[in-house]
């Protein structure tokens, strides 16, 4: 997926990333602290260097795709935002085909994370999975985490690229 990294000057740079996006910010942007960074969650790390970074990215971003316990198959699937989150303000549900990834990890109880977005997975099923979610850190940081924009098709979509643009004004606590 092709996402933003934002940094205090603007946007320096277009990156395209794979797998898990990651908007991150640290602090209020009124304060100075205006450095947003977009992350690659890699599926190829060995197991002790995997928990390591995955406990890291649980701290840090609130949940995590997992080899081997998570999924990424493609599915053309209804999403349906959370309804009174900032992130979702102006979202309606849509449908979207897309590597959807569910089973996401996230610690258990962790009261930080919000799920934002979600849909039956698989299609055919009656499972309720969190694709987008949203974290408040105790320091103030805020992560939004997203499991689609694998397909630049999606991006056509007003309500997909609503729910990105409104993420990225969330965790950078812009007014949306």
């Amino acid at each position: 997926p092709l996402l933003l990294q934002l940094f205090a000057a603007g946007a320096d740079d277009l990156r395209n990333i794979a797998d898990t996006s990651a908007a991150n910010c640290d602090g209020d942007i009124a304060s100075g602290n205006r450095q947003m960074q977009c992350v690659q969650l890699a599926e190829d790390f060995g197991a002790d260097v995997f928990q390591w970074v995955g406990n890291q990215i649980l701290e840090w971003l609130g949940g995590y795709y997992e080899t081997a316990y998570s999924t990424n198959p493609h599915n053309d699937v209804v999403l349906t935002p959370k309804d009174g989150h900032e992130i979702t303000r102006g979202v309606k549900p849509f449908q979207c085909l897309d590597e959807w990834y569910y089973r996401i990890r996230f610690a258990p109880n962790d009261t930080r994370v919000t799920p934002v977005l979600t849909a039956i997975l698989p299609k055919d099923s009656t499972n309720v999975e969190t694709t987008g979610w949203a974290t408040e850190r105790g320091n103030g940081g805020r992560s939004f985490g997203f499991t689609g924009a694998h397909f630049h098709k999606s991006w056509g979509m007003e309500d997909f690229r609503k729910l990105v643009l409104n993420a990225i004004c969330w965790t950078a606590k812009v007014k949306i």
